[in-house]
């Protein structure tokens, strides 16, 4: 739908300024537009910046110039593409409740599709989900997504909105390996001790950093310390992203020993366990090729996590955590 800018962006003196510098930005560094653009055609077009033609959805907002109105020879018609959380403190309150409801339902089509994947599980099968949190960290993740590779496993990480800031770069390796992201919030505080705002916060900014990067959000939330409350529970809600505890304790954290954190999981794993771990630890990286190997020869197989939740609901098993 083609839309007027102003019914989403709060135009003001100072706001058209930043927008017409953001604008003139992007078009600088997309050399297919920028070589057939006329500086002058383009500088008389932003002096009505709100008369622009333009698109939304939750992830970018388009502007579009007809043929010749920007640019000189035969370059045609011309579209400008910008990520949404660029513009994010142009948006109008009206325009952050619709994009935040198309998201939602963006979202719930996101894992429809994933759900749609997952009938295919055993009934009989015997599963756990691997899961990570705290990262993604710096030279411990990439070890783990070579390992996880070799043996052929999917898991589950549970990311901190700071880290996946960090290293946005690590953070789309996890999703196109084909793992799922969950949210781990902001900043790790014990969101069971924070007031509304400061859930909101924490929980929105780490979806909005993931999003970013990966385009879509993460589809599950961990609190720190698994501390949680009613509050946070109805956020959750909210966000319609489940949170999820585990089952089985690593104790990576605290024995900071590959041999301990085996015998930890061997000694506590059952079917449809989730297996808590950190992508922070080294010595977890140096533990993981032996606790798949003990796990594989248990005969479990290694799903996600929103897998294995469907599995057992199909199952009527549990689940018996979080």
């Amino acid at each position: 739908t083609m839309f007027s800018l102003e019914d989403f962006l709060n135009l003001t003196d100072e706001n058209k300024e930043r927008f017409k510098e953001l604008i003139l930005d992007h078009i600088d560094e997309n050399e297919d537009i920028r070589k057939g653009v006329s500086t002058e055609l383009l500088e008389e077009s932003l002096k009505s910046i709100k008369n622009l033609k333009c698109s939304i959805d939750s992830e970018e907002l388009s502007i579009y110039w007809d043929q010749y109105e920007i640019a000189i020879g035969a370059t045609g018609n011309i579209q400008l593409t910008i990520p949404l959380y660029e513009i994010n403190f142009l948006l109008t309150d009206k325009a952050r409740k619709n994009l935040y409801q198309l998201d939602i339902e963006e979202n719930n089509a996101h894992k429809m599709v994933k759900q749609q994947s997952r009938e295919q599980l055993d009934p009989n099968g015997k599963y756990v989900a691997l899961t990570f949190d705290d990262g993604p960290h710096s030279t411990v993740t990439p070890k783990i997504l070579n390992i996880v590779k070799e043996y052929q496993v999917q898991a589950t990480f549970f990311m901190l909105g700071n880290q996946a800031e960090y290293d946005p770069e690590l953070v789309h390796r996890v999703a196109s390996e084909g793992h799922e992201i969950g949210n781990h919030s902001q900043t790790h505080i014990d969101l069971s001790m924070a007031d509304e705002f400061r859930i909101h916060e924490e929980l929105n900014t780490t979806n909005e950093r993931i999003k970013e990067i990966v385009k879509y959000n993460p589809s599950l939330i961990r609190p720190p310390y698994g501390a949680y409350n009613d509050l946070l529970i109805n956020q959750a809600k909210q966000l319609n992203q489940p949170i999820i505890m585990w089952s089985v304790d690593s104790l990576d954290w605290q024995s900071r020993d590959p041999v301990a954190i085996n015998q930890e999981i061997m000694n506590q794993v059952t079917n449809g366990s989730i297996i808590l771990m950190h992508d922070i630890h080294e010595e977890t990286a140096e533990a993981l090729p032996e606790v798949i190997t003990n796990l594989k020869a248990e005969g479990y197989d290694f799903v996600i996590v929103t897998e294995l939740l469907n599995w057992l609901e199909a199952e009527d098993i549990g689940p018996h955590f979080g």
